[in-house]
């Protein structure tokens, strides 16, 4: 048996950020492996990391969490074959001897849940937690036992609010005041920012060792009853004993040096998880004063539990075979679900055909599965594109994602089937959530192939320019599928269509917004004049020609005559910049 996994955090976005290029072989426990069999009473025991992620920072000794916005499952991958796998080395006690005995730990735990976005900016990769307009206040008990008495507790709260009138939230720790989070209004403009978001930490001392701590956040409307309230979650970090808990206990940053477990018994396990992936099972000595000791000659992570806390798998699938790393990297790269497969197929035949480009159709799950430890994550489509971009420089020329996309890559909102979502060809969606302009989806980002690209910052340095053609077919079923591959091959191959249609692109920019539309419409005018000045490119812009108010609003009748002759005579490409209304 051998085990392989990437852990449950999201990809990192930046390409100059180190990550393996496969899967990766864990080291495991497997009990009853002697007699070549798998028996009822044996087991296969690994450290399985969660999607949600927590990181220490070593300059302000903080702990952060992160929540993996695309899924919230982890994937493993188990092979039964004839090689000797990775196997979870043992670890002695060491000498305990007359140093000092560490005996507490900095422990994290934090509150979150992905509910709601607000309802009018669907749209971004953040989800928000608690609505507090209805219910002004939320409780949030946190169950850490074995706390040390006087010391400091660590307090974080995130939280959201719209209203157009200066709200506030009050945070309080077991019924008594922590601080208070002064909110800023927002303009209440469609366009503008529907939310404002706030994150504070404050410091606490504790004087009681109770648990739980009963965190609990309120929202003051300043009178306003249509203000919008909203808890993104609650953190504390707070010292406790190093003790036997009845429940598994992950202890971070533990300094090199001497430790005493209290409240051991025999069966108390530990693991040394500093690299998560290749635990060491540590050894201990057990005290007649029930304390499990130990000598670490570095610092490092651990994992207290007993066979009685172990947990299962959620489910168990067959997975077939595949090495995508081991294809030739084509001209033409096709990203389809198994749904459409036949449809992704029949256009890589024809192209390969007729326009002589070598093709390679690859499922979404098989790029899941191989570059992104089987999690939907829109990084392992372009951690794939640029793989295969590096194995063989300027070969692989052109991206197609066949399928449509949605913002809720969870669907948490629930407002499509499994089956819908498993259909779909994830999008990139920004960082901003808040905001109905600057927050935006695109496919831009799987274009990305240079070292110093990916991060994407949602500022003017993250203008990037694409490596690689882009497109997206943005089917719900077979029978569109089988349309727009049809549309394709007609276009390609009908000789009645082919025309001066097919040399020129026509570029409509709407007015207003400081002229930012008309410029970004010339400068991609006057890239094809320099770049393929065998396309001509077309000028129309609103501010060249008369424009009415109406009860609708302005209206410019020629650009709309001039768009509905060209659609009828053909263009190679019709591209509108600027804001549209019915």
């Amino acid at each position: 048996m051998r085990l392989y996994g990437n852990g449950g955090a999201a990809l990192p976005q930046p390409n100059a950020t180190p990550r393996p290029t496969d899967l990766t072989e864990n080291a495991i426990q497997v009990a009853g492996e002697s007699d070549g069999r798998f028996d009822a009473s044996d087991a296969l025991v690994f450290f399985g990391q969660g999607p949600q992620v927590v990181r220490y920072d070593s300059v302000s000794r903080r702990f952060t969490h992160q929540i993996n916005p695309y899924s919230d499952t982890t994937f493993y991958f188990l092979t039964i074959g004839s090689t000797s796998g990775l196997r979870i080395a043992d670890r002695p006690a060491g000498s305990l001897g007359a140093i000092p005995t560490v005996t507490t730990f900095d422990d994290y735990q934090f509150h979150e849940q992905d509910l709601l976005k607000l309802p009018a900016v669907r749209s971004g990769r953040e989800w928000l937690g608690e609505y507090l307009t209805t219910d002004t206040t939320k409780v949030v008990p946190f169950d850490v036992p074995g706390i040390v008495a006087n010391t400091p507790v660590r307090l974080t709260a995130s939280v959201v609010a719209g209203a157009t009138v200066p709200t506030q939230f009050r945070l309080q720790l077991n019924d008594q005041l922590v601080g208070t989070m002064p909110l800023t209004s927002i303009s209440g403009y469609e366009y503008d920012y529907q939310g404002i978001a706030r994150t504070d930490t404050f410091l606490a001392k504790l004087t009681t060792t109770n648990s739980p701590l009963r965190l609990s956040i309120t929202f003051r409307k300043n009178g306003l009853y249509s203000a919008q309230g909203y808890l993104n979650y609650l953190s504390a970090q707070v010292w406790r004993e190093l003790r036997q808990y009845d429940k598994p206990t992950w202890i971070r940053r533990l300094l090199a040096g001497q430790y005493a477990v209290k409240q051991a018994t025999t069966n108390l396990r530990v693991w040394d998880i500093t690299n998560p992936l290749v635990p060491i099972s540590q050894g201990y000595t057990l005290s007649s004063a029930q304390e499990a000791g130990w000598v670490a000659s570095r610092s490092g992570d651990y994992y207290l539990f007993t066979d009685s806390q172990i947990l299962s798998s959620v489910a168990l699938v067959t997975v077939s075979n595949q090495d995508l790393h081991s294809q030739d990297t084509p001209d033409l790269l096709i990203v389809s679900p198994v749904a459409w497969l036949d449809q992704a197929e029949r256009l890589a035949k024809f192209r390969r055909e007729h326009d002589r480009l070598s093709v390679l159709v690859v499922t979404t799950q098989q790029v899941y599965n191989e570059f992104g430890s089987g999690q939907a994550d829109p990084t392992a489509i372009r951690d794939m594109a640029r793989y295969f971009y590096q194995k063989q420089p300027a070969k692989l020329r052109y991206l197609l994602l066949f399928g449509d996309a949605t913002y809720d890559y969870r669907n948490i909102a629930g407002q499509i089937s499994a089956a819908q979502l498993a259909n779909m060809v994830p999008v990139y969606e920004s960082r901003e959530s808040l905001h109905p302009v600057l927050s935006y989806s695109s496919d831009d980002y799987f274009g990305f192939m240079d070292a110093s690209e990916g991060e994407w910052p949602e500022t003017s340095t993250g203008d990037y320019l694409l490596d690689i053609g882009l497109g997206r077919l943005p089917v719900k079923s077979v029978d569109e599928a089988r349309t727009v591959v049809d549309k394709l091959i007609r276009y390609s191959s009908d000789a009645s269509l082919i025309g001066d249609w097919q040399t020129r692109v026509m570029l409509v920019a709407d007015d207003g917004d400081y002229n930012i539309h008309q410029q970004d419409a010339d400068l991609m005018a006057r890239n094809i004049e320099k770049i393929s000045p065998a396309y001509r490119p077309e000028r129309i812009f609103l501010d060249d020609y008369p424009q009415e108010n109406t009860s609708a609003g302005q209206k410019a009748p020629v650009v709309n005559q001039l768009i509905n002759q060209a659609v009828t005579d053909g263009r190679l490409i019709i591209n509108y910049s600027g804001h549209g209304a019915l």
